[in-house]
């Protein structure tokens, strides 16, 4: 899968992770800030990355999809939990520390939801956050993102427990939005599988 968006002066490249791009993707999955936002909290070692790239192609419900910007990587896309039957798929999206702050996660998110249900004909997206991830929190609701539930002290960080929380888009919630809509209008992208 290639897909090539363009948004005022950036332009998007997202395709599927390569074996070239283990190291960089272990190194993105390692940042405290982002291990800090896991249900699991644990590094991943070069040995472990491998294996789970193993995995990950022979897989028919995750894909992993990195994203460049202007030539370089700046994020990756997860697509889990992909149930065709349901027409259901988990989304997330890590961004590199040295490019997050630089208003990529609407447009992103944007493509990544249009893709999700136009493309793949999906009924429903979703996602599960820390309720102490604010910023993530904020991101997702202004897209439109509703919350559907809470696993109640689910992780542990920062000597406290916390709940995880689940939160959904329905495909008629998506068309209906029009942050999505005027975004999606500004960024054009093909796909080629």
């Amino acid at each position: 899968m290639a897909m090539t968006t363009h948004t005022d002066q950036k332009k998007y490249l997202f395709r599927l992770i390569r074996q070239d791009d283990l190291e960089w993707a272990r190194v993105l999955h390692n940042d405290p800030d982002v291990l800090s936002m896991l249900k699991d909290p644990h590094e991943v070692t070069p040995d472990m990355q491998k294996a789970w790239y193993q995995l990950l192609r022979t897989s028919h419900t995750s894909k992993r999809v990195v994203v460049e910007c202007n030539g370089e990587r700046i994020g990756l896309i997860r697509l889990d939990d992909i149930d065709m039957q349901n027409h259901a798929i988990a989304v997330g999206l890590d961004i590199h520390r040295d490019h997050r702050g630089k208003g990529h996660a609407i447009p992103l998110y944007a493509v990544i939801l249009d893709y999700c249900f136009k493309a793949c004909d999906m009924h429903r997206c979703w996602l599960d956050v820390a309720a102490y991830n604010t910023i993530a929190r904020h991101v997702y609701g202004k897209l439109g993102f509703k919350e559907e539930g809470r696993a109640r002290e689910r992780i542990y960080r920062f000597n406290a427990y916390h709940d995880y929380i689940l939160m959904g888009m329905l495909k008629h919630e998506y068309l209906n939005s029009s942050l999505l809509r005027d975004s999606i209008q500004h960024i054009s992208y093909s796909i080629n599988l």
